[in-house]
């Protein structure tokens, strides 16, 4: 919705958001449904751990974390051509407006979701899980910053903000 809002409500823009997501929601969860298929024959018990654990990562998972890492870079690259787009006076007037567009925010997404397709990849099982965490919790947190940012907006009237 933010790189819609960027864009001035576009059609254009409304419908590759849509058709991207579209595309990336349905691929994702197909390959989920193979990973957790496989992952209930690669779980075994750890009678020195008390607990179940997994030996192996599935297949198919690089290819559920990789999908969003795509649609993550397609955001980034939206948001980068709308600050090329706007008229500036100098070439530091683009990363002004980047920064405005929340260029952090996303990336800062996109270094979670990419360290974690890296982990899907090439390390074990293990660090491959442990960085699923990671991700949900830092994701988590992202979003519920960006939230209460918004909330504040509410209370700001002609800059001045009300509640500090």
């Amino acid at each position: 919705m933010r790189i819609y809002t960027l864009w001035d409500h576009r059609k254009r823009i409304k419908w590759f958001l849509v058709c991207t997501f579209g595309a990336a929601l349905p691929t994702s969860m197909v390959f989920s449904v193979f990973s957790a298929m496989q992952i209930q024959t690669l779980a075994a018990y750890s009678p020195f751990i008390h607990m179940c654990m997994v030996t192996e990562k599935p297949w198919a998972l690089p290819v559920v974390l990789g999908v969003w890492v795509v649609f993550d870079f397609s955001l980034i690259i939206l948001a980068f051509f709308n600050a090329l787009e706007q008229p500036h006076q100098r070439q530091a007037d683009v990363m002004v407006t980047l920064k405005h567009d929340g260029a952090k925010m996303f990336g800062c997404l996109f270094v979670l979701r990419l360290g974690n397709l890296i982990a899907a990849i090439v390390a074990d099982a293990a660090y491959c899980f442990v960085t699923f965490t990671l991700l949900w919790a830092m994701c988590s947190i992202v979003t519920s910053r960006l939230q209460l940012r918004v909330e504040r907006l509410r209370f700001s009237r002609f800059g001045v903000t009300f509640c500090q």
